[in-house]
């Protein structure tokens, strides 16, 4: 009770209802100490209970998501609240309360103190102090530069180790595509081998099939030959009958002239006959 100080590291990665940074106190409204994100917003409180009874400092908008930031609380004997970040004025009220000396049987960080699993903070926590009394920047953030360093050391770790991961994926994904390449070429040789077998395994056959199919192929050739050497003996028969027939004809032509010639020759007989008797 009375004049206290209290130190973080903080840094939000999500907002969260009522995000507690702390909340010291015995119940919901017990004399509770809370240090929060507004409800759901950037804005960041300070509370301080008597009783149920509260006073609370509110600093509007200075929340920064991912950002690492030191903080200081303070409130004196006479209930002046202060907060201050990474060395400066965030915010004061001059017209609050002090702690109550009263005990408190839940000392939460990170939650609420009046119910397991609400009021949960979203983000990274360090380096929590408590003083009775008020006390100044450099003596509550003494070790601020080793936490610092500390962190960065965490960070340099993390990504040497990323790193490292990568790296062996890298040799894990280089092996496989190694092996597949492999089993490729291995796959491709053993066809190829496959090939030549069943090719050998096949040649004897189709040579002895070829002479059949050659005298098969040659055989319509040669039927279509014949056909054609009748057709054209054929033609030159006809060709023939055509002449003897034009020949027949002017035979019989010429014995008919002859047989007419014959006919007029024989009045003119008869005729003479017939003058000598007279």
């Amino acid at each position: 009770g009375g004049a206290i100080s209290v130190s973080f590291i903080a840094r939000w990665d999500s907002l969260n209802t009522w995000g507690r940074i702390l909340d010291f106190g015995s119940g919901q409204t017990t004399d509770n100490i809370v240090i929060a994100n507004l409800e759901k917003g950037k804005s960041l409180v300070a509370e301080i209970y008597r009783g149920s009874a509260r006073k609370r400092l509110l600093m509007t908008s200075v929340i920064t998501l991912g950002e690492l930031n030191r903080y200081l609380f303070t409130v004196s004997e006479n209930g002046h609240l202060r907060m201050l970040r990474d060395g400066e004025l965030l915010g004061e009220l001059r017209t609050g309360y002090s702690p109550r000396l009263v005990e408190r049987t839940h000392l939460c960080i990170g939650g609420a103190a009046w119910c397991p699993g609400s009021g949960l903070f979203n983000g990274y926590i360090a380096d929590v102090k408590l003083w009775s009394g008020v006390v100044e920047w450099d003596v509550a953030h003494d070790g601020a530069a080793e936490v610092e360093s500390r962190e960065v050391e965490e960070k340099a770790n993390l990504t040497d180790s990323k790193v490292e991961i990568s790296d062996r994926e890298a040799k894990l994904k280089a092996r496989k595509a190694e092996r597949k390449a492999r089993k490729a070429q291995e796959t491709n040789a053993s066809e190829v081998v496959e090939n030549e077998r069943s090719i050998k395994a096949v040649t004897p056959a189709r040579s002895t099939v070829t002479p059949d199919l050659t005298a098969a192929a040659t055989e319509p050739r040669k039927r279509w030959a014949d056909t054609s050497l009748e057709a054209a003996d054929l033609v030159e028969d006809e060709a023939e009958a055509q002449v003897d027939g034009s020949a027949e004809v002017e035979a019989q032509a010429e014995v008919g002239v002859a047989l007419g010639e014959e006919a007029a020759e024989e009045p003119d007989a008869e005729e003479e006959g017939k003058a000598e008797e007279e």
